[in-house]
């Protein structure tokens, strides 16, 4: 079958064929003028679902605001899409909620915590419609809604953009219902004639980590009697890759690493009153950080 951009260069050629011959069909789907002059597709390109429904009222609220913000987007050919411009800031005066967030490899409490699931569904939906990610980044702990590599963090300073580089618009549609989340791409499909892709996240390294940062216990964080107590256990760390692999019918014909991340381990915490005897000590490591 060779490299896959063989078949986006085939399918664009066809697709600019159909426009100029037969402008309102095509196999499967129908092209529609509009009123800027675009012509439309509206075949499903992608599709991605995340689960929220384990989330609390705050971060679903986050994630309603941001996919609505997003949902029914038309992006252009030849436009980049810019997840930050197009959602715009997280705010409390936007209506944006505190919910839990990751900050230099610890969970903490910011305005617009869950929003970086948005984020990360779409960028999935992307992956499998075809078009080209321009901008995605990792966050520095691995996230339960997806597999290893193939998250998207957001932030003020980190964009989700992808460019539109197909022949026709694409159309975004998202869904929050409360349970789940699930983009859409509508448009031109690049994947067709028995091709279709599939991704996978694999560790590729584990850190191990066995650490704790000890700290004295503020007020009311021991009860009484108690000398010190674990807070949280140390976790590992990852390198990690997403493979995509291209298959026609049943058989795989292609494989590509689409990127390459690095989740850092994180020590323990152990909490302690200065009124210790002989304090319990949790085992300890070293949290290897060498590179792969």
């Amino acid at each position: 079958m060779g490299n896959s951009l063989f078949k986006r260069f085939a399918v664009f050629a066809a697709a600019l064929i159909i426009a100029s011959a037969i402008p309102f069909a095509a196999a499967g789907g129908v092209a529609e003028a509009s009123a800027d002059g675009f012509e439309y597709f509206d075949e499903l390109m992608g599709e991605y679902t995340t689960s929220y429904s384990s989330s609390g009222y705050s971060r679903k609220h986050n994630i309603k605001l941001a996919s609505d913000a997003i949902d029914g987007k038309v992006v252009a050919p030849g436009e980049e899409f810019s997840f930050n411009v197009t959602v715009g800031v997280r705010s409390e005066k936007r209506g944006y909620l505190s919910a839990p967030v990751i900050v230099n490899g610890e969970y903490t409490k910011g305005t617009g915590g869950g929003v970086c699931q948005v984020s990360t569904t779409l960028y999935n939906a992307v992956l499998r419609s075809g078009v080209k990610v321009t901008k995605v980044s990792a966050h520095s702990l691995p996230v339960s809604y997806v597999p290893y590599s193939m998250d998207a963090m957001v932030s003020e300073a980190t964009d989700f953009r992808f460019l539109n580089d197909t022949p026709y618009p694409v159309r975004i549609q998202m869904k929050a219902d409360g349970e789940r989340l699930k983009a859409s791409l509508y448009g031109f499909p690049v994947y067709t004639d028995g091709i279709s892709v599939r991704f996978d996240g694999r560790v590729l390294k584990k850190i191990e980590c066995g650490d704790y940062v000890r700290r004295e216990a503020l007020s009311g964080e021991l009860k009484e009697g108690e000398r010190e107590k674990i807070v949280r256990a140390p976790s590992p760390g990852y390198y990690t890759e997403a493979v995509m692999s291209v298959y026609y019918g049943k058989d795989k014909v292609e494989e590509h690493v689409v990127r390459r991340d690095y989740y850092a381990p994180v020590k323990g915490i152990v909490i302690y009153t200065e009124a210790r005897e002989a304090p319990v000590r949790p085992e300890e490591g070293a949290c290897f950080t060498n590179s792969f």
